[in-house]
């Protein structure tokens, strides 16, 4: 196989879905309590700890057992925050107080063996993927279970992909994609990712193929299962993510377009969550060009990634990783991308791993902040971020930044 043709279905999606390609620039609008933006100008934010709990010293009595792997915004501004290992889910208030624990470690209904993903439907009802027990959670907002599900996943036709529910949407719908091996493992060429949504009564629907770069003479496995190659310009996998209730999902796409000038361009493609294409904006970024110690420290990474596919019987070089799967004179553009109701934070390039930068729905820039660099951004609004920072012990806090004036 060489390749595949999407099916009518997609094909139609996808022309439908164009037909509505974002043209216009909307001006960056801020909620009522958030930072006031400009038209056509740019603030510098100031960032400053709204909160904090977890770490070696338990603040506001909270222990995570692993880092969380995934935190939303809900109803006003609780986060709710996912401890894997811990196997439950922490709900916090907006000023940082913890709420209850949701869930504990067992199989049965309302337990945990690996809460990976959390989010919100509406204003009523948290949802909760776990990964090692393949189903998703719905809890009211007291802690209750409402519903489980099984998690879906089945192969995607006229495709050598197997797709697996990932987020919930509004609607009882969830958004999927694949997860490998692919067919490069048989050492044929790259095809498209399927972006996949289930429907309420679990029909699977392709809404859409992520293109990506075909391989070039080196071959290397990832541990993911996956095949880069040295003619990648830079990490190609997309950034997928949701609205915070659900109604709608994004594809951040970050390998390397370049628009008829030759500049460089992040693409985020928007749908609802039935899988209509709402609109599509090309954001420009310059390459930053890394410094001695970024290549050192990915020099690490390589031969850590490289020492790991080795213990599984596949010889690889450390080198040959660097070589394929990181540019030696730039990064990728982005590095996460944080939605919310009215637009996106972006992290920059690990170059400037501190940088977050805050773009309206439409692609127009509003506003930079800095954070420290070791701030792992989880959720986000227009004027606060929630993520992790994790000491030099290994001790995981949930901080809250608020992010308001100028610096």
């Amino acid at each position: 196989m060489s390749g595949f043709t999407p099916t009518p279905r997609t094909e139609a999606l996808t022309a439908l879905g164009f037909a509505f390609l974002h043209i216009g620039v909307l001006g960056c609008q801020a909620p009522h309590d958030g930072p006031a933006f400009e038209e056509g100008r740019t603030l510098d934010l100031r960032a400053s700890v709204a909160w904090a709990v977890g770490g070696l010293e338990e603040l506001g009595g909270v222990v995570f057992e692993s880092q969380p792997a995934s935190a939303a915004f809900g109803p006003s501004g609780a986060v709710a925050a996912a401890d894997r290992l811990g196997s439950q889910v922490l709900m916090l208030s907006a000023e940082g107080h913890l709420l209850r624990s949701v869930g504990r470690s067992g199989a049965g209904p309302g337990e945990f063996q690996g809460p990976v993903r959390v989010g919100f439907t509406g204003d009523s009802l948290l949802w909760v993927v776990d990964a090692q027990l393949s189903r998703i959670s719905w809890f009211d907002l007291a802690g209750a279970l409402v519903e489980t599900r099984s998690l879906p996943g089945e192969a995607v036709p006229s495709s050598p992909w197997t797709a697996f529910g990932r987020w919930v949407l509004d609607g009882g719908r969830v958004l999927g994609y694949p997860s490998g091996p692919s067919s490069e493992e048989r050492g044929e060429p790259p095809v498209p990712m399927p972006l996949v949504v289930w429907d309420r009564g679990e029909a699977m629907h392709v809404i859409g193929w992520v293109e990506r770069r075909a391989p070039g003479s080196l071959r290397i496995p990832l541990a993911s299962g996956f095949f880069v190659s040295s003619e990648q310009p830079i990490q190609g996998f997309p950034i997928l993510g949701t609205a915070p209730r659900g109604q709608w999902f994004f594809v951040l796409q970050r390998d390397g377009v370049v628009d008829r000038n030759g500049r460089g361009m992040i693409v985020i493609t928007r749908y609802t969550s039935s899988g209509t294409q709402v609109d599509r904006v090309e954001i420009p970024y310059e390459a930053q060009p890394t410094d001695d110690e970024t290549l050192r420290n990915l020099r690490t990474r390589a031969d850590f990634h490289a020492e790991q596919i080795r213990s599984r019987g596949r010889a690889v070089r450390g080198e040959d990783i660097f070589d394929g799967y990181w540019i030696p004179s730039h990064l990728p553009a982005v590095r996460a991308v944080l939605a919310d109701e009215e637009g996106y934070w972006l992290q920059r390039e690990a170059v400037f791993p501190g940088k977050w930068e805050r773009y309206d729905l439409g692609g127009e820039l509003c506003a930079t902040a800095t954070l420290p660099p070791g701030f792992q951004g989880l959720a986000g609004t227009s004027d606060r971020l929630v993520g992790i920072r994790t000491d030099s012990l290994g001790v995981h806090s949930l901080l809250a930044y608020h992010l308001g004036g100028q610096s």
